[in-house]
Order: structure tokens, then C-alpha cells, then sequence
């Protein structure tokens, strides 16, 4: 049975990773969403296949619940869907990304969730 689990060391915390990450790394864009994202080789086993964060602004988003919402949709997006986007990164790699959101209004979930697996498909 497939277990839906989103553990903490599969949270992308790390300022230089993330630094590293909008500096050197690639995006992609499907409306909500911008997938910014790097993939690199795995140093050990134990780290997971890949790490991810989200970030919805404050600029577009001006209430603080508004912006929780919306963090919580991707964030559960994400943790319903994970396993499609693992299939596609080989043993020997991970892929560090972020999830920035770029509407001006907070979006139902199933808009969420649809631009994130239009996302996951371009990895194919």
C-alpha cells in the first residue's frame, strides 16, 4: 500500500542550498506555479530523493492566511503526488526544487494540483 508521508528531512531549510538553488538552477512554469530546480548527485543513501520548499509572496499576496492557504494546498499537492515525480529521478541523483507562486489570488486546489503534475511531467 502506498504511503502518503511528508517527513522533515525532506524539507529543503538549508540557506546556501536555496541560495545555490535560485542561482545556478533551471525553472519551469505551468500558471500558478514556477518550479525552480537543480538536480544533483546524492551523497548518501539515507537523504531522500528529492528536497522541496514553497514560497508564495507577499507582494501578490498581501494577507498572511490567504498566503497559508495556499502553501498548505501545494504542500499537500506535493505529498499526494510525490511518488510520480520520484519515478522519474534516477537512484544516483537528487533533485532540490521550489515551488514559488505566482498568482495574484489564492487558487483552488485543483488548479494547484494539476499545474504541479503538469510540472512533474516535464521531467519524463
Amino acid at each position: 500500500m502506498q504511503r502518503f508521508t511528508l517527513k522533515k528531512k525532506e524539507i529543503l531549510s538549508k540557506k546556501k542550498q536555496i541560495e545555490d538553488l535560485f542561482f545556478n538552477g533551471n525553472n519551469h512554469f505551468k500558471f500558478p506555479l514556477k518550479l525552480v530546480y537543480k538536480i544533483v548527485d546524492r551523497e548518501d543513501k539515507l537523504y531522500p530523493k528529492a528536497l522541496f520548499s514553497v514560497t508564495v509572496p507577499k507582494r501578490n499576496i498581501k494577507k498572511a492566511v490567504e498566503r497559508n492557504l495556499i502553501k498548505r494546498r501545494i504542500r499537500e499537492a506535493y505529498r499526494l503526488n510525490k511518488y510520480k515525480l520520484y519515478s522519474h529521478i534516477p537512484k544516483d541523483k537528487q533533485l532540490i526544487m521550489m515551488f514559488v507562486f505566482v498568482g495574484k489570488k489564492a487558487e483552488k486546489y485543483q488548479i494547484i494540483e494539476k499545474s504541479m503534475l503538469e510540472l512533474f511531467n516535464k521531467f519524463k
